[in-house]
């Protein structure tokens, strides 16, 4: 019986314009080297990760893209549509299966949010920019109380992405006295007003968006998220602009992570299934797995996606092919060093929810006979079992990723080894 396999591909954070012009592999100290050069030293680093996506989709069934958010800087409208359109250019409809619009989730990150609208009560309006640009290119809108829903489905294999937005108080003024409040806009204002360069206002700027961010997400969206995880089989994937689990890196800022990120964590684990997170945000790639010792059955899996000019992930999905119960999440790793792009070591991640739901007589059967002799060879369970060919090789790789035992095939040998797991 042939494997299920849903492919999930996760940008990170773009920050166009500037990673456009930006390269990260030449390491700049003398001003005055002649730029005619530089050129020719390194190519750039936005240009080479997007090459690298495009031979990734062209060789692999890609089921759908998530991006992180962040596609701007500052809040600038023309450059978030600018980034648009040049992701759909790139990725969409490309492929061994066309990817399309509708398939392609984008998250609103804090520097996309536009400051002047964030000045305005309504929590929604600040978005209103965001959505219009999603909708004319025919992407999933992203609402502050409900959440986009992709759906895939091979088979009798399922799996949903769902869309949150973790935006919601980004750009909104804090209540501090007026006095403070005034003198506090005014200082920006001055600051921006007498930098010297355009560099120097950026920095303003950024110290701006970072200071005065309070990254949440509404609590209808997150028991709507709860419900509807709950009310269905499928298995689930949630995205969000930020983490869940704080970065490595010390972070100083008045809301380093989003405020009520605890009971997101809390609603998910709650639904007692395996849930997989991805974010980007802290430009880093994080992979924690979060558990509940009173909850065995639930766990959640943190995933955090590398800034687009160092990389990006693609998530595979692999469903058992008798039963379509998610087996297994492999986290394929692609980054940027020295100029190309390679792909890193994987790493994998069990996601049975228990073995009623996936061992049947004949995984127990073969499961018995490898534990009893500590290592059997391939020939010596199909003989000892009458298995099919495929069907030991189908129950060897649901065995494997529930860690129950361990395989070694040698190139070019049709011989397989099973060591049982402890």
């Amino acid at each position: 019986m042939p494997r299920t396999r849903v492919v999930i591909l996760q940008i990170g954070d773009v920050h166009f314009p500037e990673a456009s012009r930006g390269r990260s592999d030449v390491d700049l100290k003398d001003a005055s080297f002649p730029s005619a050069l530089i050129g020719h030293l390194g190519g750039n680093a936005l240009q080479a990760v997007t090459r690298s996506v495009q031979a990734v989709i062209s060789s692999n069934k890609c089921d759908a893209i998530v991006l992180m958010g962040d596609l701007t800087s500052r809040g600038d409208k023309q450059a978030f549509w600018r980034c648009l359109q040049f992701l759909e250019q790139a990725f969409l409809r490309k492929g061994v299966t066309p990817i399309l619009p509708d398939r392609m989730v984008v998250i609103p990150g804090n520097h996309d949010v536009n400051r002047e609208d964030a000045k305005s009560p309504n929590l929604e309006e600040k978005f209103d920019h965001i959505n219009a640009l999603l909708n004319k290119a025919g992407m999933p809108e992203i609402k502050i109380d409900r959440s986009p829903v992709i759906r895939i489905s091979k088979g009798a294999a399922a799996l949903r992405i769902f869309g949150t937005n973790t935006c919601v108080g980004c750009g909104t003024l804090r209540w501090f006295p007026d006095l403070v409040r005034e003198k506090l806009i005014t200082t920006y204002d001055a600051a921006i007003a007498e930098a010297m360069s355009d560099s120097d206002q950026r920095k303003i700027l950024d110290d701006l968006y970072e200071t005065l961010d309070t990254p949440m997400v509404v609590d209808a969206l997150i028991a709507s998220l709860h419900d509807q995880i709950k009310s269905t089989n499928d298995f689930t994937i949630v995205s969000g602009h930020h983490n869940l689990v704080p970065q490595a890196t010390p972070r100083i800022a008045p809301y380093a992570e989003m405020i009520n990120c605890g009971r997101l964590r809390d609603a998910l684990l709650g639904t007692r299934r395996k849930v997989i997170y991805l974010h980007g945000h802290v430009h880093d790639d994080p992979i924690h797995v979060i558990t509940n010792p009173n909850n065995k059955s639930g766990a959640l899996i943190s995933i955090g996606a590398p800034l687009m000019t160092d990389g990006f992930n693609l998530i595979e999905i692999e469903f058992a092919a008798s039963t379509s119960s998610a087996l297994g999440c492999r986290v394929r790793k692609y980054r940027l060093k020295n100029g190309v792009v390679a792909e890193q070591p994987s790493t994998e991640i069990p996601l049975a929810l228990d073995e009623q739901t996936t061992l049947s007589e004949d995984h127990r059967k073969m499961l018995e006979f490898i534990n009893e002799k500590r290592m059997a060879y391939g020939w010596e369970v199909l003989e000892k079992l009458k298995f099919a060919q495929d069907r030991m090789e189908e129950i060897a790789d649901d065995l494997t990723w529930q860690n129950k035992i361990s395989v070694e095939r040698y190139s070019g040998v049709p011989q397989w080894v099973f060591k049982r797991a402890y």
